[in-house]
């Protein structure tokens, strides 16, 4: 079933979104936690880079690979992230969402 927004409701909805964030943006300001930087296309990340560049611990990792929360491939026996368009950017995006 497909649901059609006016306008007016459109926008109460990005207001309570903004409401909802702003203690989450005044908390991440006053930790000061850098913004993520870009990696290069095609970077393969380890889960000990990728949990400091989310800066959570590894194990918090691994969970997220067990509930499938965050993409990730597999070489040989090993876990890797794909890091530059849509890999793990999309996955902290995605993580921030939930």
């Amino acid at each position: 079933m497909k649901t059609q927004l006016e306008p007016q409701d459109i926008d109460a909805i990005a207001q309570r979104v903004v409401e909802l964030l702003k203690p989450y943006l005044l908390e991440r300001e006053e930790t000061k936690i850098t913004p993520i930087p870009p990696k290069p296309k095609g970077h393969y990340m380890t889960v000990p880079q990728l949990a400091e560049y989310l800066q959570v611990r590894k194990g918090t990792i691994h969970n997220w690979i067990y509930q499938r929360k965050i993409p990730y491939s597999k070489i040989g026996r090993r876990v890797r992230f794909k890091s530059g368009r849509g890999g793990v950017r999309l996955a902290y995006v995605h993580l921030i969402q939930v």
